[in-house]
Formats: structure tokens, sequence, C-alpha cells
């Protein structure tokens, strides 16, 4: 039975070519990390929207005890962060506070992020993830920790160089060693629902080998826990 349209946009499920998921998303707050992807996902299934209720953009990004003001600050960031981006996936990206809606225009030559047989011929990946439960994360670290295991989340383990990692969740540079340790353990930690049983190894390298962490999980049940089936 083929699924209709209708049914799939509910599963709130972004997809995104992989190589955007590979960005320094480091600037953005845990609200504006909700929002960017928020968009991404409504892009996907709508390449325009004229005076759409900002409202609607506030349920599916999660947000509930955000003031209009503060609201116009975050989507604002997030504009900037695409325009500064080499993707530009938007066009006419705005905010109109007084109408409280918000509009855009999707790059035509954009839609390619958002397409699996695209990424299939060009022999690239998506990542893939469900928009509820990337917003029911709190913290920004959090967020940008689950991003990159969410990619890997069927094979139960990632080995990564130990530098790029941090680099990609943004801890404060004024953080030592030991505290970045410590921070990522406690992330790990706060994951542990969504990747169960989540451990990781800290490896030296080996000569010219870079330190890299390894980190492995069960990945039983792991597409119903995080809500991916489509």
């Amino acid at each position: 039975m083929v699924k209709k349209e209708e049914d799939v946009f509910d599963k709130k499920l972004v997809m995104i070519n992989q190589r955007f998921n590979e960005q320094d998303f480091t600037s953005l707050s845990s609200k504006e990390l909700d929002i960017l992807f928020s968009l991404l996902y409504l892009a996907r299934w709508r390449s325009y929207t004229e005076g759409t209720q900002i409202k609607n953009l506030k349920t599916l990004a999660n947000i509930k005890r955000t003031d209009l003001n503060a609201l116009e600050r975050q989507f604002n960031n997030v504009r900037d962060f695409l325009n500064d981006g080499k993707f530009g996936i938007f066009k006419n990206l705005r905010f109109d506070k007084e109408r409280r809606t918000f509009s855009y225009e999707l790059n035509r030559d954009k839609k390619y992020l958002f397409d699996k047989e695209n990424a299939v011929g060009r022999k690239e990946y998506l990542t893939i993830f469900n928009l509820d439960v990337f917003t029911s994360i709190k913290s920004k670290y959090e967020k940008n920790i689950y991003r990159i295991l969410i990619v890997y989340s069927g094979s139960g383990w990632l080995k990564i160089n130990r530098n790029q990692f941090l680099k990609a969740i943004g801890f404060p540079k004024s953080y030592n060693k030991r505290q970045e340790t410590y921070k990522l353990k406690e992330c790990l930690k706060n994951l542990d629902y969504l990747f169960p049983g989540i451990e990781i190894d800290e490896v030296r390298g080996i000569i010219r080998e870079d330190d890299y962490f390894y980190i492995k999980w069960n990945n039983q049940k792991m597409r119903k826990i995080n809500k991916l089936d489509c």
C-alpha cells in the first residue's frame, strides 16, 4: 500500500544532504537549531510559503516560552547563518513581527538537498532524523552530538577524530582536555535513552595517527526509539 504524502509528512522526518549536516553549527543556540531544522523540514515538502503563522513554526520547533522579540532574534540568527553558508537554501526568508508570520522561497537549484533519489545517484548520503525527537533534546551540545551519531545509528558504533568531534559539538574554548572529556561523557549519558547503553573510549593515536573516540551503543530497536520509521 502506498503511503499518502500527508501521512509521511506527519512522521516529522528531517531529510537533508549529509554535506549540509557536516557544516559548523556551533554558533547557533539550542532554540536556533530547532528553528533551523524546522524550516528545513518544511522546505522538504513546501518550496514556498507566504504569510505562514509564526505559531506554526513554534509548534514545529517545540518552542513554548519565548516572547516574540526573542523569537525574531533567533529566527534572524538562523537566516544569517543560512545566508553566510555555502548552500544558500532559501530566498526571501523573513520574519514579520507585526503580522506574526514568516515566509520563504526555496532556491530551485537546492531541491537536491532533500531528494533521496538524487543522493543515491550522486553517491551521497542523507542525514535523517525525527524533528520531534531532535527538539526534545534541550542542550545545544547534545543536539550537535545527536546530529552526528544518528547518521550511524544502525551500525551501533562510530570511530571519529577527537578534535573534529569536539569542534563539531562546540564546547567552550576555555575548556581544558579534562573538562571536555567530562562534559562529553555527561552529554552522552543524557542521550542514553536514544542510544541505549552508549559508551565511549578515548584512544590515543599511534605515531602519526590523531587521537580518536570510539563510541558504541545497542542498535536494537534504534529506528523505533528514534521514530525513524516512515
